[in-house]
């Protein structure tokens, strides 16, 4: 069983409203996987469609892309953590578009969670989830500003290093071409694998303020345990509490800027 606070909780619950979907229940902040009554019903999903001028429908779904063209800032690690926070609400796929398929490689550790090959980007929007998370490779590929247009949110990791956020730019760049083209793009970027007590972090902090990206309150430490989470069934199946609070924080922040988009 995993527990979620009262605030994560309520932002789900809105966003399972803006994509459509509902689970029986009374929104407890308390959610378990697999979950039936004594009369057999179970999770249940059901979708708000819209329909088309030629009769069809299609399920509104909200793409998560995590970008930064720097290797080695954790973009692989926090897609599959925050994939692993929504899966228990929301039907959710983590899509690996990296040539190296890091997750894809590790998908049968993960049975209860659909990590589909990079091969599948290209229906990315006909994936019949109510979340998709894309993880992107470390390089600017050309396939990142399809990608950003096909997003409803960008996350942009980084480390709290002077190099990493001169790399950032190029990433921020594309990011600003998509919201011109797509005005309901959102974007944030969050400092991870901070080093604890690293009086750089503060400075490069306010060097992120400056680059009209919204920087997300969440800060995620250097922690061997979220490091190894991939290998250890993720962040929630472990013994880390603070790992814990920090992936959930971002989780909340993350589902709080798709559904302002959706509010407005």
């Amino acid at each position: 069983m995993i527990f979620m606070s009262r605030q994560t909780g309520a932002a789900l619950k809105e966003l399972r409203t803006a994509t459509g979907s509902c689970w029986p229940g009374n929104g407890s902040s308390i959610m378990s996987r697999n979950r039936s009554s004594e009369n057999g019903s179970g999770k249940m999903r059901c979708y708000q469609t819209i329909k088309l001028t030629n009769y069809k429908t299609i399920i509104m779904a909200k793409i998560i892309t995590i970008a930064h063209q720097k290797g080695g800032v954790g973009k692989s690690t926090l897609a599959i953590n925050l994939a692993l926070c929504f899966q228990d609400q929301l039907s959710v796929a983590l899509v690996d578009t990296d040539l190296q398929g890091s997750l894809y490689h590790i998908r049968e550790d993960f049975p209860e969670l659909a990590v589909i090959g990079a091969d599948k980007v290209t229906e990315i929007e006909k994936l019949d989830y109510d979340l998709i998370i894309v993880d992107t490779p470390p390089y600017l590929s050309s396939k990142l500003p399809e990608l950003f247009l096909h997003s409803d949110f960008i996350l942009v990791p980084t480390k709290a290093g002077f190099f990493d956020v001169m790399a950032i730019r190029s990433t921020l760049a594309l990011i600003k071409e998509a919201q011109r083209k797509s005005p309901h793009l959102k974007a944030g970027i969050a400092l991870n694998m901070v080093k604890p007590r690293s009086g750089i972090t503060q400075d490069v902090a306010d060097l992120l303020q400056s680059m009209d990206t919204p920087l997300l309150k969440t800060r995620l430490h250097d922690r061997v345990s979220i490091a190894r989470s991939s290998m250890t069934g993720g962040i929630l199946n472990g013994t880390d509490k603070r790992a814990k609070e920090e992936i959930m924080a971002l989780t909340e922040e993350v589902v709080e800027q798709i559904s302002a988009e959706i509010a407005i």
